[in-house]
């Protein structure tokens, strides 16, 4: 099967443009940084999928990448500030504590 283009979650509320790496919020488009849209998609790809830390570092920044994996959870803090209506409330990415995260978007059908 082909990949999709535009992944859709929510009706619609958040779409991710993959050939052109936008991501839009509503309306609105959304700037997020390369490793944000990296992660984003990573997570967003797996919806329903506990994804934990290790595992964005080594697909996400590659296997070479020395940082702490503390990084992740800034990247994540940055990520929910931009697509998350309340980022104490998320509806996109949640936080399975001390594993990882999990990306909880309702995928809408194509």
């Amino acid at each position: 099967k082909k990949e999709e283009q535009v992944l859709s979650f929510n009706g619609g509320l958040l779409q991710i443009d993959i050939p052109s790496m936008e991501v839009r919020k509503g309306n609105e488009t959304v700037t997020l940084t390369k490793t944000e849209f990296n992660i984003l998609l990573h997570l967003a790809r797996r919806p329903r999928t506990v994804i934990s830390r290790l595992q964005i570092i080594n697909k996400v920044m590659g296997y070479e990448f020395e940082g702490y994996d503390r990084v992740i959870d800034a990247h994540i803090k940055n990520i929910r500030r931009k697509i998350e209506t309340d980022p104490q409330e998320p509806m996109f990415i949640t936080t399975i504590y001390g594993v990882g995260y999990k990306f909880i978007g309702e995928p809408d059908l194509t």
